[in-house]
């Protein structure tokens, strides 16, 4: 019995120490396995910031390469504001100048093939021309091989302008746009600039397009109206970049409104042909100034028929005396 009791005893204390020692074990075990998380964690921190740091120069060194290639910060296309006529030829000079209108220097350009012009519309050609750095020890000078845009329109204007009215009050000119056959152009833009400091008036679209502002066009409605604000030598165009329609140049000046009649209120057309007649009344008012002249023949005519009266009184009196 003595035996049993001592072995239970023996027993419950050992039962403690066990646990003891698996919880000490655990622990260690979980100590273990943090310290390994947290030394993969500090190691993928690690191989992150090497990753990045890698990246980074890569780009530092992408953004070095490609500042340091000039060509690629043209691409593979220029568009050009020159515009040809139809079966035109297209020279090295044209593009050239072309670019100086706008700050570009395309120095040595030439052109690697044949510029067409037997097509409307945008065309390209083939084009070569080369950079020179800024200063002598920034590097050597550069080739750039790429295409330039040019535009090829019709040999003679279709759009007619005609101008309608001029608002004196708000300084506003109205016009029409219509085709040669008399159709009213709708959604065409009117691009334009003042000439008056250009040495001579633009003689046509190709020798004033590279010039306008072509962000900021008016457009005609419709039925092809379009109101602009007068300015003394103000020159535009009518011009259809899908159809490749132009109209002439015109100028605004006191000539330009020799055939268009002046309102105050130009919002419908109606009011401007009530305007053209009531100009028409005028005119035949004007032949009959009133300024007395009608008196004065009236009071002409009443004295010659009263001395002609008198005249012939006494021509009566004087035969009846006689008898």
């Amino acid at each position: 019995m003595k035996k049993i009791v001592f072995c239970l005893v023996a027993l419950s204390l050992a039962l403690p120490i066990t646990s003891f020692a698996e919880e000490t074990l655990s622990t260690t075990e979980d100590s273990k396995v943090e310290s390994s998380s947290a030394s993969t964690q500090d190691t993928e921190k690690n191989d992150e910031k090497i990753v990045e740091s890698s990246s980074s120069s890569t780009v530092d060194s992408s953004s070095s390469e490609t500042s340091n290639t000039i060509e690629n910060l043209y691409g593979d296309l220029i568009s050009t504001t020159l515009v040809v006529f139809q079966g035109e030829k297209v020279t090295a000079e044209m593009l050239y100048q072309d670019g100086g209108f706008h700050g570009a220097a395309f120095r040595d350009l030439k052109l690697l093939d044949e510029a067409p012009t037997d097509k409307l519309g945008k065309n390209l050609v083939k084009v070569s021309f080369m950079l020179y750095p800024w200063e002598e020890d920034q590097g050597k000078k550069q080739e750039v091989i790429l295409n330039m845009a040019y535009t090829v329109v019709k040999t003679a204007p279709t759009y007619n302008i005609q101008f309608i009215s001029y608002d004196s009050d708000n300084k506003h000119v109205k016009g029409k746009v219509s085709s040669v056959d008399g159709v009213a152009a709708s959604n065409v833009h009117i691009y334009g600039d003042n000439t008056a400091n250009y040495d001579s008036a633009p003689a046509n679209i190709t020798g004033f397009y590279p010039f306008v502002d072509l962000n900021n066009p008016v457009s005609t409605d419709t039925e092809g109206y379009f109101t602009l604000s007068y300015q003394v030598n103000y020159s535009f165009f009518a011009f259809n970049s899908e159809t490749n329609d132009y109209s002439p140049v015109y100028t605004l000046n006191d000539k330009t409104f020799a055939g268009a009649s002046a309102t105050t209120d130009t919002s419908t057309p109606a009011e401007s042909t009530q305007s053209s007649s009531e100009k028409k009344e005028e005119k035949k008012k004007g032949l009959f100034p009133n300024t007395g002249e009608k008196k004065t023949v009236y009071f002409s005519i009443a004295g010659i028929a009263i001395i002609l009266l008198a005249i012939l009184f006494l021509f009566i009196k004087s035969k009846k005396n006689k008898e």
